[in-house]
């Protein structure tokens, strides 16, 4: 889905389609549209096609946000904290499960604390592996690149 949102983006789309990508309004559609579709229809349509068209959703929603993120509605996707979560998204989707199994594992809690505990386990560990793994790896990248003076793992030296 995202090749093919390079290509389309590539060749230009036309001036009506660009302004509907424009619409403030156009990101609550898309993301309403998305949780019909993901809420109301039956499994089996999600491991058919239901996949591909919530992909598709997802890409014309980041879209959407990239053309309207200066709109006061939408302002708020550019503040620190939503930037850090940002951040962090990657780790939250590795460590999403374990904040979940562990908040089912604590005492009995009423309505949504099983959520929220999981989402503040998830949380917590993703903030240690960012800082502690993610980082220290990605500063490593920049210390072997091209051009900094190291052989890069698998080059040769001349």
């Amino acid at each position: 889905v995202g090749c093919a949102l390079a290509a389309v983006a590539r060749r230009g789309v036309p001036a009506s389609i660009d302004r509907l990508l424009h619409a403030w309004w156009g990101p609550a559609v898309t993301l309403g549209i998305l949780m019909l579709v993901r809420v109301q229809l039956p499994q089996s349509f999600h491991y058919s096609a239901g996949f591909t068209v919530e992909s598709v959703l997802i890409a014309l929603l980041h879209t959407q946000l990239l053309m309207v993120h200066e709109h006061p509605l939408w302002r708020w996707l550019g503040h620190p904290v939503t930037r850090y979560i940002g951040a962090l998204s990657y780790s939250l989707y590795l460590y999403h499960g374990y904040g979940l199994s562990a908040a089912k594992r604590l005492e009995p809690m009423i309505g949504a604390a099983h959520h929220v505990a999981g989402l503040a386990v998830a949380l917590l560990l993703s903030m240690f592996s960012y800082h502690l793994i993610e980082m220290p790896f990605l500063r490593l990248k920049d210390r072997f690149a091209p051009g900094s003076g190291r052989v890069a793992v698998g080059k040769e030296a001349a």
